[in-house]
């Protein structure tokens, strides 16, 4: 027992060297760490990093719509406060578990620090397939809306989505090579900009009465259990996709012990907020009664529909542009964040260690960002060359990122609760220590079993396919686990080092 609560808890792994190679690994390992990530984010830079990940506007264009189609209809704002009041529980052991720990690995450290290092490894794969599947499949989203927004708006030719989506990654890729300040910059114009057409929207709406009057029915128990309240929830949760990687950001935080938590709470507040008036909004624009049948009808354009119909043409053209940054912005986001996983494996010594350092001016994790971009650009390549349909590329890859979300949210839900029974000794409450973890591990596993049998419908693919990406995502992270045992065995320098925390 002891032995496996130090292989476990080690908060700084410590590497006692035996042979020349085990010392030059653990001098390596030192000088990467020297070069580490630089940047000053204040708190409000982190929230805006992560909240820009989820796209407001795709998120309410997109999504709300198939919690209504998929869920529970009318009944949608309040499967999206309940998504979100569940985050807010799991935060609370979340951010109390942030305390001690110093590794800007994010959920891939926490599950290493509770359930110990295989299950690190195994976690870190789940990050990599989550984030790099949304990646790849909002390029092709990306595309889509591109030449839809050049073709109607616009009044342009008709372009291959792959042009458009290239363009995004080019810019994607620069950003994320440079210094962090300059991407939250970004961001921050981005999402300043989302939020606000949303709220014109919100405001036209409400002041002109909806399509037959407001209620707040759409909130009440009735409505809510409505329909197949599993597949609401489960759609619910993935519009909060990235709320959880605001520890990734640690190394480049201002002041992380109080940052970290804050922005955690912040995004996850105003995300709740900001999607549940949307979707009452989006009930009482076109009527209780009507909501779901327009939702089938027209899933992708019912938002933009009503923005035109209540705030008028020049609202609905600034959104179909805004749409297209919001997708951009959404997409460094990601990069950043999966770059800085990439970053910690490499620091680790799991990929080559190159990987693990920093730029000596930006202080950014480049060669991360380059390898990621490199990946992202030859999976592409590869759904080009086979005439790959942009939006079954982005149905099917959405549906694994809302999948993989789920899995590493519910792993760290139990590793946080493991981490304090192991640890009793440090200061947190019965709430963060043990209920918070506890309530949010019953109720996302249920969560995480629904997606599981009904991934098909999740990924819009047929059952084959469904198959095969939970079979390649479970299966990726059984090879994480193993080639963790692998390094116990032969590189045990490396092995300790998985998931350090210094």
């Amino acid at each position: 027992m002891a032995e496996l609560e130090a292989d476990a808890l080690s908060a700084t792994p410590v590497v006692v060297p035996s042979s020349p190679g085990i010392a030059a690994a653990a001098d390596e390992a030192r000088e990467v760490h020297r070069r580490g990530l630089s940047g000053r984010l204040r708190t409000i830079d982190v929230i805006v990093a992560v909240v820009a990940a989820s796209g407001p506007i795709a998120a309410v264009g997109g999504y709300i719509p198939l919690i209504i189609v998929y869920g529970n209809g009318s009944g949608a704002p309040a499967a999206l406060v309940a998504a979100a009041l569940l985050l807010i529980v799991f935060t609370a052991g979340y951010t109390a578990m942030t305390r001690y720990m110093t590794n800007p690995g994010a959920l891939y450290a926490y599950v290493t620090a509770g359930l110990g290092r295989p299950a690190g490894l195994a976690a870190s794969c789940l990050a990599i397939v989550t984030y790099g599947s949304f990646l790849v499949g909002v390029y092709a989203f990306f595309g889509l809306i591109t030449d839809d927004l050049v073709q109607n708006t616009l009044g342009g030719p008709a372009l291959p989505w792959w042009i458009y989506g290239l363009a995004c990654w080019v810019a994607v890729s620069v950003l994320s090579y440079l210094q962090i300040e300059l991407s939250a910059k970004v961001l921050m114009v981005a999402l300043t900009l989302e939020i606000a057409i949303i709220v014109v929207w919100d405001i036209a709406t409400i002041s002109q009465g909806g399509a037959a009057g407001l209620d707040l029915g759409p909130f009440t128990w009735g409505q809510f259990s409505q329909g197949s309240v599993g597949l609401a929830m489960l759609f619910a949760m993935g519009l909060f996709v990235g709320f959880e990687t605001t520890a990734i950001y640690r190394e480049e935080t201002r002041n992380p012990n109080r940052a970290i938590p804050r922005a955690t709470y912040s995004a996850v507040v105003l995300m709740g907020v900001l999607y549940a008036i949307a979707a009452w909004v989006l009930v009482m624009a076109v009527g209780t009664d009507q909501i779901t049948a327009a939702a089938t009808a027209d899933p992708a354009g019912l938002f933009s529909t009503t923005v035109g119909q209540y705030a008028g043409r020049i609202a609905q053209d600034v959104t179909a542009v805004l749409l297209v940054t919001s997708t951009l912005a959404g997409q460094l986001s990601c990069q950043n964040v999966l770059a800085r996983y990439l970053y910690s494996l490499g620091v680790d010594g799991i990929l080559p260690t190159r990987f693990g350092q920093a730029h000596d001016r930006h202080g950014s994790p480049h060669r991360a960002a380059v390898l990621v971009s490199g990946v992202v650009l030859a999976f592409l390549a590869v759904l080009v060359a086979v005439g790959g349909d942009a939006a079954m590329i982005y149905a099917q890859f959405g549906g694994l990122l809302f999948y993989g979300l789920l899995l590493i949210i519910t792993l760290t839900s139990l590793a946080i609760l493991v981490f304090f029974l192991r640890n009793r000794h440090l200061e947190a409450g019965i709430w963060a220590r043990y209920l918070s973890p506890g309530i949010a591990l019953v109720a996302l596993s249920v969560i995480c079993y629904l997606g599981t049998t009904n991934f098909t419908i999740l990924s819009g693919g047929s059952t084959a396919i469904a198959v095969t990406f939970i079979a390649v995502t479970w299966g990726l992270a059984l090879a994480g686990a193993g080639y963790a045992l692998v390094l116990r065995r032969v590189r045990p320098d490396v092995y300790r080092r998985i998931g350090r925390n210094s």
